[in-house]
């Protein structure tokens, strides 16, 4: 199975608004080089925790002075 493979497979297996299911796959792509499919699953942390530091930073979000 290739690691794009994997990652749909293990796409279809995360519950809904399980954001750290999300996380751990966004972090096993990012490792496997596939940055859109970390980009998605970013994506979907952040759909769930918008204020999650980890993920936002990932997708290239920051804080400027608090806002």
């Amino acid at each position: 199975m290739s690691p794009l493979q994997e990652y749909r497979a293990r796409a279809e297996g995360v519950p809904a608004g399980d954001a750290e299911a999300w996380r751990e796959l966004a972090q096993w792509a990012t490792g496997n080089a596939l940055s859109s499919q970390a980009w998605e699953a970013w994506e979907r942390v952040v759909a769930i925790l918008p204020d999650d530091e980890e993920a936002n930073r990932a997708l290239g979000r920051v804080r400027l002075e608090g806002l």
